[in-house]
């Protein structure tokens, strides 16, 4: 017998769809508490850049678990075949491919109190998609300019952020004494990647020798694993 829901659904297209909506309450989460500016954030499915730094995740499928029409899900990533079947729980944690880069994970749905050949049994599942992009290697900032300015006035910083996936990053300059003590950290904002950027800066230091070095966090969170620097002289 069919429970009265997924009567429901078998009996109404739209309901179907309605069902299938309801489905893309899915979410994804980092694996991981370092996975920068998503880490715990929701993520619609079939959302692009969406940025993890942990090769674990974790579908959440709450709002499918509580419609309770489904009691089977089971996933495939990329281009690889569907895994087992499993028991439908609010959340499933999900292994990504080691490489860096975009990845899509399909999900499909399933009742097995449905008939073989039914929509929504496992022979003819509802499916959906996640998508995200992994990024474990922060990006590198180049600072090939010495810069000179009168204490209180401004200096125009050029800079360059590379990164092999984030379109993005934001950049702070930090300034230290000879000493190597920070006396000053200034945010930039966010700025394209790839390609020279400039920034006037205030420059509220006494007169000195300083150093500047340019600091940057891309979309997925990682800092820079290459730091520009360069020499700060205020008159």
């Amino acid at each position: 017998m069919i429970p009265s829901a997924l009567n429901r659904l078998h009996r109404s297209p739209a309901a179907l769809c309605a069902a299938l909506i309801l489905c893309t309450a899915a979410m994804l989460t980092a694996g991981s508490a370092s996975a920068g500016r998503i880490a715990g954030d929701p993520v619609d499915p079939g959302a692009v850049s969406e940025w993890t730094t942990d090769s674990v995740v974790t579908i959440l499928l709450t709002a499918v678990a509580d419609l309770g029409v489904f009691d089977e899900v089971r996933f495939a990533i990329d281009d690889a075949s569907f895994g087992e079947w499993l028991p439908l729980v609010p959340s499933q944690t999900v292994q990504l491919p080691k490489h860096d880069g975009a990845h899509v994970i399909h999900i499909q749905l399933a009742s097995t109190l449905l008939d073989a050949g039914e929509p929504g049994s496992p022979d003819d599942p509802l499916e959906l998609d996640v998508s995200t992009i992994l990024d474990t290697l922060g990006p590198v900032t180049l600072a090939p300019q010495a810069l000179s300015a009168a204490s209180g006035g401004r200096a125009t910083l050029r800079f360059v952020v590379r990164d092999a996936l984030s379109p993005t990053a934001q950049a702070r300059v930090r300034v230290a004494n000879l000493a190597g003590k920070t006396v000053s950290v200034v945010k930039l904002g966010e700025v394209p990647t790839g390609r020279a950027v400039s920034r006037s800066i205030a420059v509220k230091l006494p007169p000195g020798r300083y150093r500047y070095r340019v600091m940057a966090t891309d979309l997925a969170g990682n800092a820079q694993r290459k730091a520009g620097a360069n020499d700060l002289i205020v008159r």
